[in-house]
């Protein structure tokens, strides 16, 4: 799926939405560090992998789970388009 507004980066506190999530409003975080493949999650590895430019970290509205999501289903959401108190994409509600 494709949406107007596709951006190639974001800030972290962007509002986006993804075809991962259709119909609610993300945070943008951040991009991820590549997995460098020499450690197991948690252990120290002194690797500086570079950034992960086909990944999005990003935490639905009123949420606070990160999630990842391939950075080309991203595009810019403005404020008035989805519910600051659900999150939800056309809420009536506002928020």
């Amino acid at each position: 799926m494709s949406w107007p507004n596709v951006r190639a980066s974001f800030v972290r506190g962007d509002h986006v939405r993804s075809s991962t999530f259709p119909g609610v409003a993300l945070w943008f975080v951040e991009t991820p560090a590549a997995d460098c493949g020499h450690s197991a999650i948690g252990e120290y590895c002194e690797c500086e992998p570079e950034p992960d430019t086909d990944a999005a970290v990003v935490v639905m509205v009123g949420d606070d789970v990160r999630h990842r999501v391939p950075a080309g289903s991203l595009t810019v959401l403005d404020e008035d388009d989805f519910c600051g108190g659900c999150g939800q994409i056309g809420c009536g509600h506002g928020g």
